[in-house]
């Protein structure tokens, strides 16, 4: 019998007095149930199991439990009883085995186990047996977890290795993974690395689309890419996807992967498709806000300097449509209305437009700003009458910056309603203003603003020119009367002269050489004046050099105004002789400065020279001028050799010799470091920038120590800089 067989090899393994036992009731219990079976009988011999023909199959334990509860009511008849399914007899053998192992387990149940342990074992036709040291010390879990973990690394490196190779001859997987056995774990963990490759696989036959097997296809790729017609169509058609708001979302992947991209083709050298990029750009962010950084818009909002005016129109309706100018404050709307009586719906968008101004820090480049937001915020730039409440709230008269752009916007009036709205004590306020600002400021920004407002408000097409003449001419005599007094003063202190006096000089001569340049003083005679100061200057030695450079710029101004009254008029000869006697006179002077110790007056004198001799040169006298021929002037050799000495002496000092080798190794070098940056100049923007103007800074740090009029010490570096001026994109070659 099988259970005999099993029950005595797993007695002789372990307990060889408790085998005999059970061997010799084994057997008696088979003889008493053999006497049914015809022929022959097998009798069971101690320590070998009888061989049975009719062999039952083996049971699981849960069977055979089922077996021992179902027969021990019976066992005390000896009747062969069977199971509720219909299975195999149970029999008294059965049930003795079971409680000669219950009480076995009663007695010592780690030797009671361990015979179950390894009956179990040789069930399953392992040749191992459990000894009773190892059932102690059991180490099962352990040993499970790790053969689990190892296993399933295994399943991973094995698809991992096999990824390119084998796992696709459609005999290795078909074998490995039958379809019954797909849900076992070791088959699930399979399946898990056979996912993993097929998402490699699909990212990989993505990104290789483009990368044809045929180098012709390629090349016939690359070349249209590079085409500004390419780039332009896939814009559009980007465009296109953007617009519907259903298909957004779903674009959400796409645009975070190419945003950086498309903001770079906001810098496209075709123009064209810098326009369609901001564009999409544009549409992106209506989209989502979040789509793009900071950064990014911020490259985009710049934009609008764009000298391309298409680019900069492009770039403002970003703007516009975007956070820049969209936030409105209503508690700084309604407390400025309030100071002001009326409604100003645009104050707060305008003081956001000027913030982002200053902060662009392109103060030079206020036109392209005005003229890309021209078309689309008209009624936000002619809201004259909100700026100007905003220019009202504070006082700007003493900061000379500012006064002087405010001046700037008299020019622009409408200056016939003063006449015709009978508005004149408006202009005498305007005018009361402009003098105050003419003796408060010596800047010269300042009084050329202020002397230019004067001479368009004294056009001759107004009416109110009258009324503006006299006050100028009020203005002017005060200012000439000051300045023939501080002349005076200044003339007979000579070297005793203290600071107060040459301020008096100095400030009054400023403000009427800024007058002079835009209106005819010529009969206030400030040419004697000023030729006084310059003679005691060269006699003396002693003259400040501010002093001596305005008096020589005022007095070329009067030469000229003077030729004007004689080239416009009917002169007479004595005019003319007049004239001659006076340009002589000052270019005498003027030659006699290029051997000032003062840089400036040397300058101002060789340039004023330059200047008078081209004037008066031959060419004044042509055409149906001949008439002008006396005041006609060639320098003779004294003068030219002077003006010769002069270049030569104020040269940019030794030329930079670039065929040295010490020269050429440095621009050698940057050669090789501009390599670094590489072709995008969209990554290295800033990096490029930020080398131009460290290294203008560094040509320009160091002065020479000989003067202020020789170059500085450092200046050669440009030649090495202009290396990596191939990098820098137009945009920025504009502010660097």
């Amino acid at each position: 019998m099988l259970q005999y067989q099993l029950v005595s090899a797993g007695k002789d393994s372990s307990n060889e007095s408790g085998a005999t036992d059970a061997v010799g009731l084994s057997m008696s219990i088979s003889e008493i149930e053999e006497p049914e079976v015809k022929g022959k009988k097998k009798r069971g011999r101690p320590g070998k199991a009888a061989q049975s023909t009719n062999k039952k199959p083996r049971k699981a334990p849960a069977e055979k439990s089922v077996s021992v509860a179902r027969g021990r009511g019976k066992a005390n008849g000896g009747v062969v009883q069977h199971n509720g399914d219909g299975g195999d007899p149970v029999t008294l053998f059965e049930v003795s085995v079971v409680d000669e192992w219950i009480e076995s387990y009663k007695q010592d149940r780690d030797l009671a186990l361990l015979d179950l342990i390894n009956f179990f074992i040789q069930c399953s036709g392992c040749k191992g047996t459990v000894r009773i040291e190892m059932f102690r010390n059991m180490q099962n879990a352990e040993i499970i977890r790790k053969m689990t973990e190892e296993f399933d690394e295994f399943i991973s490196v094995l698809i991992r290795q096999c990824q390119y190779s084998i796992i696709y001859d459609e005999y290795m997987m078909d074998t490995v993974i039958p379809p019954h056995r797909a849900v076992r774990l070791s088959t699930m963990k399979l399946m898990t690395a056979l996912v993993n490759v097929a998402l490699n696989l699909s990212i990989h036959q993505d990104n290789t689309q483009r990368q044809d097997a045929i180098a012709e296809i390629r090349a016939i790729c690359i070349e249209e890419i590079g085409q500004g017609e390419v780039r332009l169509k896939c814009l559009k058609a980007l465009q296109n996807l953007y617009t519907n708001r259903e298909l957004f979302p779903k674009l959400e992947l796409f645009t975070n992967r190419f945003k950086d991209r498309i903001v770079s083709m906001t810098l496209d050298k075709e123009y064209d498709v810098a326009v369609e990029a901001i564009r999409l750009v544009t549409l992106i962010l209506q989209g989502s806000e979040d789509a793009l950084s900071n950064e990014d818009c911020e490259n985009v909002y710049h934009l609008v300097y764009s000298a391309h005016r298409p680019v900069a129109v492009a770039a403002e309706s970003s703007c516009t449509g975007s956070e820049l100018f969209s936030r409105h404050d209503p508690l700084a709307e309604e407390a400025l209305a309030k100071r002001r009586g009326r409604s100003s719906p645009n104050g707060n968008l305008i003081r956001m437009l000027v913030l982002f101004f200053l902060e662009s820090e392109l103060h030079e480049h206020a036109a392209y700003l005005v003229d890309s937001l021209w078309e689309s915020s008209q009624e936000l730039l002619k809201d004259w009458e909100c700026m100007t409440e905003l220019l009202l709230e504070e006082p700007y008269q003493a900061d000379s910056e500012k006064v002087a752009n405010l001046l700037q916007i008299p020019q622009f009036f409408d200056l016939d309603v003063y006449s015709a709205g009978r508005m004149e004590k408006h202009l005498d306020a305007l005018l009361k203003q402009i003098r105050l600002v003419v003796e408060k400021h010596i800047e010269m920004d300042v009084l050329e603003a202020c002397s230019k407002t004067y001479s368009i408000l004294c056009s001759e097409e107004y009416t109110i020119m009258n009324r503006v003449d006299i006050a100028r001419s009020q203005l002017i005599d005060e200012m000439t009367d000051r300045f023939s007094h501080s002349v005076e003063d200044l003339l007979q202190e000579a070297e005793e002269a203290d600071d107060d006096d040459i301020y008096n000089v100095l400030s009054t001569l400023k403000r009427l050489t800024a007058f002079h340049n835009a209106h005819d003083l010529t009969r206030w005679d400030l040419f004697g004046s000023c030729y006084r100061l310059l003679k005691a200057g060269i006699e003396q030695g002693s003259m400040p050099e501010q002093i001596a450079v305005q008096a020589l710029q005022c007095s070329h101004y009067s030469v000229l105004w003077q030729l004007v009254k004689v080239t416009e008029g009917s002169p007479s000869k004595d005019d003319m002789l007049a004239l001659r006697r006076v340009v002589k006179s000052f270019l005498a002077v003027c030659q006699q400065c290029l051997s000032n110790v003062n840089t400036m007056v040397k300058e101002q004198a060789f340039m004023l020279l330059c200047d008078l001799l081209t004037i008066f040169s031959h060419q004044l006298a042509s055409g149906s001028r001949e008439g002008l021929q006396p005041l006609v002037f060639n320098p003779d050799s004294t003068l030219q050799n002077e003006l010769l000495n002069f270049v030569l002496d104020h040269d940019q000092g030794p030329t930079l010799d670039r065929t040295s080798s010490h020269v050429s190794g440095i621009k050698e070098l940057a050669r090789r470091f501009a390599l670094t940056f590489g072709l995008d100049q969209i990554k290295t923007r800033e990096a490029v920038a930020t080398l131009h103007k460290d290294g203008i800074e560094f040509a320009f740090k160091y002065p020479n120590p000989r003067g202020t009029e020789f170059p500085p010490l450092n200046l050669a570096f440009l030649e090495v800089l202009s290396e990596f001026s191939s990098k820098l994109i137009r945009q920025d070659k504009k502010t660097v």
